[in-house]
C-alpha cells in the first residue's frame, strides 16, 4: 500500500527505520508531462528532489480509473543533473486506451518514500456528423502544476497528411464544420495539444517552453454525400434548374456514370463527367414529359463501388 502523494510535494511522513541515520525524504516528485509521440509511445517527464535518499523509482500504469497499478519497471535515481527523469512506454496504446501514470520513490533503506502526482495521456475521439461537421471529445488533461490553459486543436485532410491549426477551446468537446474545405478525400485526421497555464515553480521542458500534452491522433471519414433532385423543368427561370444531375462530394474521380432510362428501359441519356447534366432532350428533340428512371454508380473515395437508383420526373 503506497502512500497518499500530497500535490506535487511529497507524500504522507513515514516513520524513520530504528537504529540508523535520518532519513531525507523528498520534498518534491512532478510528474510535469504525459504525452503521446508520433510513434505512438507515451512520454513521461518527472521532476525528483536531488538531495532525497532515493535509490530508485518504480514507473506505475493503471489501464482506467479504479484499476490497481502495476510497475512498469524500476529506474535508478539520476546522479547528476538534469535532476529529471524520462521515459518512453513503448507498450502502450495511446490510440485506443487512456492510462494513469505515477512514480514511486524508494528510499536508502528500502521503505516507500512517496508517490507522484497521477498523470493521464489525452484520448482524443472523433465522430462524424450528417451536417459536415466532425465531433471531438476527450477527457481532460490530468495533471499540470498550472492547469489547463488551453486545447490547440490540429486537423488534416487525409491520413498521414500534414496538420493545420483550426481552433482552441478550454472545454472537452470541438466542433469542427468541414464544409468550407470543399470535396476531398473524406478522410479528416486530428489531435489535440494542451497547453500548460502558470504554474509557481515554473518548471519548463528541455528547450525552455512551457509544458504541453499532445493527444493520440484520431479520424473520422466521411462517406460520399449525394444530392438528387427529384425533378426539374428545361423553362425554368432559373438556369440551373433547366437541367437534372446528382450534386455529390467524396467521390472517387473518375468513378461516375449516370444513366437515365424511359418507362420502357431505354437509355435517353448517358455521361460519365459529374458536371454534365440531362437537358430533357432525346437526340436534340424535347423527351416527353413525365416520368424517368436513373441509375448512378460510382466508387467512394476509398474504392467502395455505390449504385443508387431512383426517378425523376421531367415538366414542361
Amino acid at each position: 500500500m503506497y502512500p497518499q502523494a500530497r500535490g506535487f510535494f511529497g507524500g504522507e511522513k513515514k516513520k524513520t527505520p530504528p537504529n540508523s541515520l535520518a532519513v531525507q525524504r523528498s520534498r518534491l516528485l512532478y510528474l510535469a508531462k504525459t504525452s503521446v509521440r508520433n510513434d505512438n509511445a507515451v512520454e513521461l517527464v518527472t521532476f525528483i528532489d536531488k538531495d532525497a535518499d532515493i535509490i530508485h523509482f518504480d514507473l506505475q500504469r493503471a489501464d482506467r480509473d479504479g484499476a490497481p497499478f502495476t510497475s512498469l519497471g524500476l529506474i535508478p535515481k539520476p546522479v547528476s543533473p538534469p535532476w529529471e527523469i524520462r521515459f518512453k512506454d513503448f507498450s502502450a496504446d495511446p490510440v485506443n486506451h487512456r492510462y494513469l501514470y505515477r512514480f514511486v520513490a524508494t528510499d536508502s533503506c528500502g521503505g516507500i518514500d512517496t508517490a507522484s502526482n497521477i498523470g493521464t495521456n489525452i484520448l482524443l475521439e472523433v465522430e462524424p456528423a450528417d451536417n459536415l461537421t466532425n465531433i471531438l471529445t476527450w477527457n481532460p488533461y490530468r495533471d499540470f502544476m498550472g492547469g489547463v490553459l488551453k486545447y490547440d486543436i490540429y486537423r488534416s485532410i487525409g491520413e498521414g497528411a500534414g496538420m493545420n491549426f483550426v481552433g482552441t477551446t478550454t472545454d472537452t468537446i470541438f466542433t469542427d464544420n468541414i464544409r468550407p474545405t470543399g470535396d476531398n478525400v473524406g478522410i479528416f485526421c486530428y489531435k489535440l495539444v494542451a497547453t500548460e497555464g502558470p504554474s509557481l515553480l515554473n518548471f519548463t521542458d528541455y528547450d525552455g517552453s512551457v509544458f504541453t500534452s499532445v493527444s493520440n491522433v484520431a479520424c473520422a471519414e466521411h462517406k460520399p454525400r449525394i444530392f438528387i433532385p427529384n425533378s426539374f423543368s428545361p423553362n425554368s427561370p432559373v438556369a440551373e434548374n433547366r437541367t437534372w444531375r446528382p450534386k455529390q462530394i467524396y467521390v472517387e474521380s473518375g468513378s461516375y456514370k449516370l444513366e437515365i432510362l424511359d418507362r420502357w428501359g431505354n437509355v435517353v441519356f448517358s455521361t460519365s463527367d459529374e458536371n454534365v447534366g440531362w437537358d430533357g432532350t432525346i437526340d436534340g428533340v424535347k423527351a416527353s414529359e413525365g416520368s424517368y428512371l436513373y441509375q448512378l454508380n460510382f466508387r467512394s473515395k476509398q474504392g467502395e463501388p455505390i449504385e443508387m437508383l431512383g426517378t425523376l420526373l421531367l415538366i414542361y
